[in-house]
């Protein structure tokens, strides 16, 4: 007897009619190991494990962009002078991506600062993407590796070489924490805008 007829006898678990042929011999052969193995409470432990799958996967994803996000902040700080950094009505990092932060007034700030325009005061990060050739990319750990790896080459180019290496980026950028990763990541932001050109293996100069 297959599968499709035995769903109707209770067998499987289901009775939704004929299964597809690959289901049948999974029945087939897990009940010829298991007689009162089931289709239904398999398929619903599977959906489970899944599930749990895919919310381990999406913890991970929101602590990298954490983490991401913390390191954007800290680069970024690090650019600007203190003193320019007003605390009361500082822009968080996403304001330089227009995500709504909403429109709560808090009343510790005064009034008048905060009827000012965001605009005025805006996150370190949002000097580098102004800056940032090509489309602005919404990673802003991107935007901000690319902007320091053009300024590495630009300062590199500065002593009479003809060409500026992978390596020569990492072992300036690693000091500021700054993986080869990041840094890959952002050489080919920048071939594809047209900042820079490989003109070797691994070896870049700036657009002219």
């Amino acid at each position: 007897m297959k599968e499709s007829e035995r769903s109707e006898a209770g067998g499987s678990g289901l009775d939704s009619g004929p299964l597809p042929e690959v289901l049948e011999r999974l029945c087939d052969a897990m009940h010829g190991l298991d007689p009162d193995w089931n289709l239904e409470v398999w398929l619903i432990k599977k959906a489970e494990e899944e599930i749990e799958l895919l919310k381990m996967d999406l913890e991970r994803e929101r602590i990298k962009l954490e983490q991401k996000i913390h390191r954007v902040d800290s680069i970024a700080n690090r650019l600007e002078p203190e003193n320019e950094i007003f605390e009361a009505s500082q822009t968080n990092l996403f304001d330089c991506f227009d995500i709504a932060a909403g429109n709560t007034k808090s009343p510790f700030i005064p009034a008048s600062i905060q009827d000012e325009d965001p605009i005025d005061h805006p996150h370190p990060a949002k000097n580098l993407l102004d800056y940032l050739p090509g489309e602005v990319s919404d990673d802003p750990l991107l935007a901000v590796v690319a902007q320091m790896v053009l300024f590495e080459i630009d300062n590199i180019m500065g002593r009479d070489v003809e060409m500026v290496s992978i390596k020569q980026l990492n072992d300036v950028l690693s000091e500021r924490e700054i993986s080869p990763e990041e840094v890959d990541e952002a050489i080919d932001h920048l071939l594809m805008a047209g900042a820079i050109h490989e003109i070797e293996d691994d070896c870049f100069v700036p657009d002219e």
